[in-house]
């Protein structure tokens, strides 16, 4: 068995977390040594696996011609829209599971007609490794926290969860003596 993550690399959203997938499945000692990275970029957009076996798992996080992959196909359904091209339901339709960030997400698709058993929420995770909000060294130079959130006031953008999550901390934080 193989598992191949088609995608690319780069420093917008949907890259970024492609790469940090790549990087977490690729370190998992049952699993590790049998993930494949797929680069796709630029006129490499039919990608094909010729090795791959009904065993394989296939993800793709780009909008990729799956044609010649054998196995099972996972989608990555990104989008910040409730009204979804048809030539995009018909690409996530041919797949066996879909992972969307949220619950509002698979609902979209599930209105676009997609079946919702197929559909799973795989929220977008957050690296401890790079982000750790509690405990940072507080810069010399300036002893004022500014945070900027840009982004259309909508719900599903989490604002009051941004809000409430910037309340909830301190308790921790003065217990750990961060402040």
């Amino acid at each position: 068995m193989k598992v191949y993550l088609f995608g690319q690399r780069n420093n917008l959203g949907g890259g970024t977390h492609f790469a940090g997938f790549v990087d977490a499945m690729k370190s998992l000692a049952a699993i590790g040594g049998m993930v494949e990275e797929v680069e796709v970029s630029g006129k490499n957009q039919s990608c094909c696996q010729p090795n791959s076996t009904k065993r394989c798992v296939s993800f793709f996080f780009p909008t990729l011609s799956e044609q010649f992959v054998k196995g099972t196909i996972i989608k990555w359904g990104i989008f910040e829209t409730d009204s979804l091209p048809d030539d995009y339901i018909s690409y996530l339709k041919r797949s066996h599971l879909i992972w969307v960030p949220s619950q509002w997400a698979k609902t979209v698709l599930i209105s676009h007609g997609l079946n919702g058993d197929q559909i799973h929420v795989v929220h977008e995770g957050v690296n401890p490794d790079i982000y750790h909000p509690y405990c940072r060294s507080k810069s010399p130079a300036s002893n004022i926290f500014r945070f900027f959130m840009c982004g259309k006031k909508e719900t599903r953008k989490g604002f009051d969860e941004l809000l409430e999550g910037f309340r909830s901390p301190l308790a921790v934080m003065k217990q750990q003596n961060c402040i």
